[in-house]
């Protein structure tokens, strides 16, 4: 089974209908998995964007793929001038709907971003580096790193971290490399779009090891803080934070 994670595999399907996206489970039978979102609210966004708030003292955000914008949308309530992009047509077209279309555009973002260097102090990075092909992670974090002045937030899937429809999703990690088929034992743990599954240390390796020109480095105590700061129900499925500030040289 060929499955593609292009800009058309996240449709309203994906993000919107109450039905979900279709896929064929090991035993031949069909299920389905999406957001099941209309609306694209998260309630959860409040507390999430206070503690940001808080820790990081944002003044201008980038949400890089930020789906249909609701993270931005909550930041900009309190005061950070946040805007971001996504490659998806129907995420970009139908925004959260507190969203301002001027907050949201269309980027993929394996390609160069049309911002200077340090363009902002705070990037944030959720529930997508586990979307993106391995041969395209270095160029996603060479424009991360690029337009970020301060703080990166990271939220990855990792091993262990699945939950719902893919409980099993993150019990052993795999990657799924672009155009390769889908085994069909696997078919039920990738429908969520996620092709580059690994462990916590490996992103880490990943994140800081990638280029060895960057001047990076892990913030633990701020997502201890970070965790402190938000209630434990809001970040449940929230297993893998990785906070990187850089370093001024």
């Amino acid at each position: 089974i060929i499955m593609i994670f292009d800009k058309n595999y996240y449709d309203e399907q994906y993000f919107a209908d109450p039905k979900g996206k279709k896929f064929t489970r090991t035993n031949g039978s069909i299920d389905t998995f999406g957001y099941r979102n209309p609306q694209a609210e998260w309630l959860g966004c409040a507390p999430i964007v206070s503690a940001w708030k808080t820790i990081f003292h944002p003044e201008k955000m980038l949400d890089v793929a930020c789906g249909r914008g609701t993270f931005l949308t909550y930041a900009r309530d309190v005061g950070i001038d946040a805007i971001g992009f996504d490659f998806s047509d129907f995420a970009v077209n139908y925004p959260y709907f507190r969203c301002r279309k001027e907050w949201i555009y269309k980027h993929d973002a394996t390609q160069t971003y049309p911002y200077p260097d340090n363009s902002f102090d705070f990037v944030t990075v959720m529930d997508f580096m586990e979307h993106v092909y391995l041969d395209d992670i270095d160029k996603v974090l060479k424009e991360v790193y690029r337009v970020c002045g301060r703080y990166a937030f990271f939220l990855i899937a990792t091993i262990g971290a699945g939950s719902g429809v893919n409980s099993e999703l993150h019990e052993r990690g795999y990657i799924i490399k672009r155009e390769e088929p889908v085994p069909i034992e696997l078919t039920s743990m990738v429908a969520a779009g996620h092709c580059t599954v690994c462990t916590r240390e490996w992103w880490e390796d990943k994140l800081i090891n990638f280029d060895n020109n960057i001047n990076w480095h892990i913030r633990r105590d701020l997502e201890e803080q970070f965790r402190k700061e938000v209630p434990a129900d809001v970040l449940v499925n929230w297993k893998t934070i990785i906070i990187l500030e850089k370093e001024n040289k």
